[in-house]
């Protein structure tokens, strides 16, 4: 006798898409995706929309809030990380321009660097947001869209690192 045809639920969906956004292999999913467990192929074959879509949502919620933190002025570490990630700014690998042993760069030393960058800040600071910098949207008018990843809410269990 045949094997009966696999038909996944709604509540199904859901789980997969929540156990995909938190980075659950699939092998795993598949055993815990019904009353048994199911092949990984058709765990692939049923819910391909729920993987692919569970952990894009649950890296742009993530982004969601670094960008929030980012520009609340709080996490001076969540500011640095998206500008090294997104503005292109680096570590600098060699001497401390202006330092000791080091040569103004482009005429310009380290103590008139850190004026410009503290008069930015006052100024951004005197302000109450970053709308009035280039490329930074204003808080109150222009945020990164809420994302809700289904599946997720009142499950308990999952831990992340």
């Amino acid at each position: 006798m045949p094997r009966p045809k696999f038909e996944p639920s709604a509540e199904q969906r859901r789980l997969v898409e929540g156990m995909a956004a938190l980075g659950i292999p699939e092998t795993d999913i598949a055993k815990n995706v019904g009353p048994k467990p199911i092949d990984p192929k058709t765990l692939r074959k049923h819910f391909r929309r729920e993987l692919s879509t569970g952990a894009m949502k649950a890296t742009a919620r993530v982004a969601e809030t670094l960008y929030q933190m980012a520009t609340s002025g709080t996490s001076v570490a969540a500011t640095i990380f998206w500008m090294k990630c997104r503005g292109g700014w680096r570590e600098n690998r060699g001497p401390e321009p202006g330092g000791p042993g080091s040569a103004p760069v482009e005429g310009v030393t380290h103590a008139e660097l850190d004026k410009q960058i503290t008069d930015e800040l006052a100024r951004i600071e005197a302000t109450g947001n970053a709308a009035s910098v280039p490329g930074i949207p204003d808080a109150a008018t222009e945020t990164a869209p809420e994302v809700h990843v289904e599946g997720l809410e009142g499950k308990t269990g999952a831990t992340g690192a």
